[in-house]
């Protein structure tokens, strides 16, 4: 279904390389910290995962001096305390907080999700940035460092804060429903006891159900993805689980081993078909019955009936899309239940744009994932001929010119899309 010459190989995500202080040597900065505080933790944990002779070297010095450790925890918990102490912070600081979140003492993660919990109960505004920390706080936590609690009171927090959001421009809408769905995203994402999901769902239906009646699709899209997400919230281990450990180590500093990168993809595919597939569409075939509209697609998505599979496909896929695995993300594109499922078909089209525009990623991959968007938006008789979804892909098209480097724009995106745009799209 998708040409073998679009991603064609795997590829090592983009990482940043960093340098080994010596013994009380200032460190350069807040990721360096923390990468550092990474390979301690792993290194106390599962020393035999670590085989870089100058890193074992390293942390074999600087474990064996205990105010060498301390200091280092110093640092991590001063950049904490200034981040309570500055009222005006902005997403440089949050960047550099939450990168620290994976390798804090429990106590100072603890304060840490508090503090953000706080500047949302207490602003005068909803923001967008806050939000977006407090989801990367959640998602980094170490296992055992959130409780079933901490979830039902953040979303009572944002039960009071969202109302009337729907009011608010569509942008400033759209922003903060994303933000919103990041959030739910990373409880998603944890695995904790004594979770009710009934009372989860009831605390953001109101609030979600009244952005239905938008006549905004990115937002009604983002509305009901949120409300999969609830649905979502597990007390056991999620199905994408194993997808995500390699993207938490990452953002911990922690090495990864061969054992975190297994991934049953067959037993995830089964998993799916086990789960409501939403809406089944024959490509190439339309019925004679009047096609169902996005809006109205979107709309049972934020049912309560039911859980719908394209949520955890999405979460799959943007994860190995993420940590370049690209054999394992077209299989699964290729064999999801719900790959015909609009709404699948959506978000999938966020995730390749993400992809295309994030710019530690190479030429190459980047142009692999416009290409594929141009074989979602070509081929009808595969990816099905769903008017809303070649609009979504357009809009993309005319982002993504504007992310690449003059000369490749020039030698291939905007070719491709003038031979997209013309015939069909006029029609």
């Amino acid at each position: 279904m998708i040409p073998r010459h679009i991603f064609a190989e795997n590829k090592r995500p983009p990482a940043v390389e960093f340098t080994l202080p010596e013994h009380d040597e200032r460190l350069k900065d807040t990721p360096q910290l923390s990468y550092c505080l990474g390979l301690l933790q792993t290194w106390r944990s599962s020393p035999d995962s670590i085989l870089e002779p100058a890193i074992r070297k390293w942390l074999h010095n600087i474990d064996a001096n205990e105010d060498e450790v301390e200091r280092l925890k110093t640092l991590a918990t001063d950049v904490i305390t200034t981040f309570a102490r500055d009222d005006n912070y902005d997403s440089m600081l949050v960047a550099e907080v939450v990168c620290l979140a994976p390798v804090l003492d429990k106590p100072i993660y603890r304060y840490l999700l508090g503090q953000f919990c706080g500047a949302i109960a207490q602003s005068s505004v909803l923001d967008s940035l806050q939000l977006d920390g407090l989801a990367q706080v959640i998602r980094r936590a170490a296992p055992d460092y959130l409780e079933a609690a901490d979830l039902t009171k953040i979303l009572r927090l944002l039960k009071h804060r969202l109302t009337g959001i729907h009011k608010l421009p569509s942008q400033e809408v759209y922003e903060l429903v994303l933000s919103v769905s990041g959030i739910l995203d990373a409880m998603a994402d944890t695995s904790i006891k004594g979770l009710n999901q009934q009372e989860l769902g009831n605390f953001l239906s109101e609030y979600l159900t009244g952005l239905k009646a938008t006549s905004d699709h990115s937002v009604v899209y983002q509305a009901a993805y949120a409300y999969q997400a609830l649905q979502h919230i597990p007390d056991h281990e999620p199905i994408w689980q194993a997808a995500f450990k390699c993207k938490r180590r990452a953002t911990s500093g922690q090495l990864m081993t061969e054992a975190d990168r297994a991934l049953d993809l067959n037993k995830f595919i089964e998993q799916l078909k086990n789960i409501s597939p939403g809406l089944i569409v024959k490509p190439g075939v339309r019925s004679q019955e009047r096609e169902q509209t996005l809006q109205e697609h979107l709309h049972e998505g934020c049912s309560p009936e039911y859980k719908q599979a394209w949520y955890p496909a999405l979460r799959m896929a943007d994860a190995l899309l993420q940590d370049g695995r690209f054999a394992e993300f077209k299989t699964l594109v290729c064999e999801a239940p719900c790959r015909q499922d609009p709404a699948f078909q959506w978000g999938l089209c966020q995730c390749l744009r993400d992809l295309a525009v994030h710019p530690e990623w190479d030429t190459k991959t980047r142009l692999n994932a416009f290409a594929l968007l141009e074989e979602i938006y070509r081929r009808d008789d595969v990816w099905s001929s769903r008017v809303d979804i070649k609009q979504r892909i357009s809009k993309i098209f005319i982002q993504l010119t504007s992310s690449f480097s003059e000369p490749v724009k020039q030698g291939n995106v905007d070719q491709k899309m003038d031979a997209v745009f013309e015939g069909d799209w006029q029609k």
